[in-house]
């Protein structure tokens, strides 16, 4: 008796849940998104949650849902699924020191994308602090063949930037050529796009950092 009552009440349950997200859909222009998004997360109801963000195409709070969960990817998935591309890039700057700390290289790899085409890219810099070490190469190469050569940055926060993940990479000789690179271009008559004083800066901050590793040892 008892189990043919819960099924009874499952199957309610399924025919209000379908009824309940049809006038979502049919209202969707209408309703409050985040009041009842909030409302069902209070509940506990998270997959009622995900289900209503997927049906009403709230990707705003699924980002927010899939952040605080730590499903990282997912969050990024539903980012590049907002419509609105203005939107799209507001949050992709609003969240992409975290996303550049935990998947830097779906990240990266999205950004190549014309999903994000529109983002200054100076702008994302700061964030880029986040990335780990072990993301290094991937960001050098992304700065300097996506960025630089590709979609022709002359912000100094970019060169800056890509400066800056030559000097911490493994290979020395990498930097070298870089400088090297740099240094062809100036005699060529093309300007400079990273500053001396910065990169002096950056440089001087490694030697310090090996003499106190030195020092430990």
């Amino acid at each position: 008796m008892l189990q043919v009552q819960q099924e009874m009440k499952a199957q309610e349950m399924a025919v209000f849940q379908k009824e309940f997200f049809k006038f979502v859909q049919d209202n969707n222009e209408d309703i409050d998104h985040l009041a009842i998004f909030t409302l069902l997360q209070s509940h506990g109801s998270v997959k009622e949650c995900i289900e209503f963000a997927k049906k009403t195409g709230s990707h705003k709070e699924l980002i927010v849902h899939y952040l605080n969960i730590h499903e990282y990817e997912k969050a990024l998935a539903n980012m590049e699924l907002i419509k609105d591309k203005k939107l799209r890039a507001e949050q992709m700057k609003i969240y992409a020191s975290i996303l550049f700390k935990h998947v830097p290289l779906e990240t990266l790899k999205a950004l190549k994308t014309d999903r994000f085409r529109d983002i200054p890219l100076e702008s994302l810099i700061p964030a880029m602090h986040e990335i780990p070490v072990w993301a290094n190469k991937e960001t050098r190469e992304f700065l300097t063949e996506f960025c630089i050569k590709l979609k022709r940055s002359t912000a100094k926060a970019v060169h800056n930037m890509a400066f800056n993940m030559f000097v911490q990479g493994d290979n020395l000789e990498d930097l070298i050529k870089h400088l090297k690179r740099e240094e062809a271009n100036k005699q060529q008559g093309q300007p400079i796009f990273f500053e001396v004083d910065y990169a002096i800066n950056v440089c001087q901050r490694e030697i310090e950092k090996l003499e106190a590793d030195n020092e430990r040892k």
